[in-house]
């Protein structure tokens, strides 16, 4: 064996095996494209003396043909089985199919109550929250999420997965109020993001949790910057329920900044963010979610008093499978 003509040979070797390993550690550009459509403004109406936000619908839906609409409809009190709008607190959780959400001090904690509703504004199936223990902190087509995971059929109003309780007792084990979570009827699972930021330190973030064996799975840890933390106030899923749909805030003492992002639940990655808004003082973003890859994200721009409408339009790369 000749030693001087196998040290080269060698060191090639090295230098390919190293070079496999660095691609092995790259990660693999995004399944996706991304492209913004349109975005729309939309003037708050004037409407002295009333509280405009908690006084119409106010969401973006694609209709039956996939387009892009927006209901600015006034809630009909009649829903909450009150005369007038002041009576009670009423919110319009889902619009397709329609839920709403009806808070009235009818005793000492008040008379929280869900309501599925028919295309004509006639009740379809009525569930009474629990006083200080239940709300809703999930909302898509395919399933509302209680704060307790118990996960409700919105166009029936049947359980589809029962509250998770304490061994040896009916009381719920899981209390996520100030979370939101969207659950993939095929994986059984929630996307939940559960963050708390205190000055110094920072817990928890975005998880994946597997309910029949509890486990919760950080997927994407919570972020900060100086005085700012990131929170998701919105999530809705593809229609492969392979990529979530975020609805994202900076929130700081000053004004809130907003974001559309998507995360790959496969890879667990964000493959694409975009900062909406810099300068103003922005909130409450809805993400809905419509066919052929077409999703929008509204959000309410106080200090121009608009809400504004962003349109995506999200594709596979070639040889990708269908969003």
């Amino acid at each position: 064996m000749n030693i001087e003509n196998t040290i080269p040979r060698f060191k090639w070797q090295l230098i390919f095996l190293f070079l496999i390993g660095i691609s092995g550690c790259t990660e693999s550009e995004p399944a996706i494209t991304v492209e913004k459509l349109e975005v729309i403004e939309i003037e708050f109406p004037p409407e002295p003396g009333k509280n405009y936000p908690f006084s119409r619908v106010n969401r973006p839906y694609f209709d039956e043909r996939n387009q892009l609409q927006w209901n600015n409809e006034k809630k009909n009190p009649r829903i909450c089985g009150v005369a007038s709008q002041s009576e009670c607190h009423h919110e319009v959780v889902l619009l397709e199919p329609r839920v709403d959400y009806c808070s009235c001090p009818s005793n000492s904690c008040g008379t929280e109550v869900l309501i599925g509703l028919d295309d004509q504004e006639e009740m379809v199936w009525q569930r009474e929250l629990m006083c200080y223990d239940e709300d809703v902190i999930g909302a898509t087509p395919q399933a509302i999420v209680l704060s307790t995971l118990e996960v409700i059929d919105p166009k029936t109003g049947m359980v589809l997965e029962p509250l998770i309780t304490e061994l040896n007792n009916k009381r719920a084990k899981y209390h996520f109020f100030m979370g939101t979570t969207a659950f993939r009827k095929k994986a059984k699972d929630f996307v939940l993001f559960d963050a708390e930021y205190s000055l110094f330190s920072t817990k928890g973030g975005l998880y994946l949790f597997e309910p029949e064996h509890e486990i919760k799975e950080l997927i994407r840890k919570g972020e900060r910057r100086f005085l700012r933390h990131l929170n998701v106030r919105n999530i809705a899923l593809s229609e492969d329920e392979k990529f979530a749909f975020l609805g994202q805030m900076w929130e700081t003492r000053g004004p809130f900044h907003v974001e559309f992002a998507i995360f790959d639940l496969e890879k667990k990655r964000t493959v694409f963010k975009e900062r909406l808004e810099n300068k103003f003082s922005c909130g409450d973003p809805i993400i809905v979610v419509g066919k052929n890859g077409h999703v929008a994200m509204s959000y309410r721009n106080d200090s121009k008093n608009k809400h504004v409408i962003v349109h995506y339009l999200i594709s596979p790369k070639k040889g990708g499978t269908k969003i």
